[in-house]
């Protein structure tokens, strides 16, 4: 046989395989690139999820600090001049306190720790002192060290919520 007529039963045979493998190698890039784009799609809506999650625990905590305050102004003003609105409800505390935890940026969580830690601690204050009010009703100086922590700590958790929801940059006032 002539080396001519080897080289070209060479290149048909080459042609040939090649013929049958090249569509098996485009299917098999195909279906990698839609696992890799099924993949990213489920990442994202992981991600949507866990700000979804995010918020709700922000709002949860939000929800809060504003019946801390509602407390706390109460507590700081005379009995007479008391608006004698309702407090709002509060959400539970220890769902609020592990959603955080999971969550939440660490300084927002330690800011959380920090008022649930003043508030009960003005609250303790207050159930040994008893009815301080002049008329029997519960009362504390705004400037007693609890109600100056409490308040203190509202004003942080406040600012690491905003941070955290992008309304505020990091340590803005």
């Amino acid at each position: 046989m002539d080396s001519t007529v080897i080289v070209a039963l060479a290149g048909f045979a080459t042609t040939a395989a090649t013929a049958g493998v090249v569509p098996v190698l485009l299917a098999r890039r195909t279906e990698r690139a839609a696992a890799a784009g099924r993949l990213h799609e489920r990442q994202l809506a992981d991600q949507a999820n866990i700000r979804e999650r995010q918020m709700a625990a922000y709002v949860a905590a939000s929800a809060y600090v504003h019946a801390v305050q509602d407390r706390l102004d109460d507590l700081t003003t005379p009995i007479h001049a008391r608006s004698g609105r309702p407090l709002p409800a509060t959400p539970n505390t220890a769902l609020v306190t592990s959603e955080l935890r999971l969550l939440a940026p660490w300084p927002l969580f330690e800011s959380w720790q920090t008022l649930m830690n003043a508030y009960n601690l003005m609250s303790f204050v207050l159930g040994e002192e008893g009815p301080t009010g002049e008329h029997g009703e519960f009362h504390i100086d705004e400037d007693a060290s609890e109600a100056v922590r409490v308040q203190q700590a509202i004003d942080s958790v406040t600012r690491q919520l905003r941070s955290a929801v992008g309304a505020d940059p990091p340590g803005g006032e």
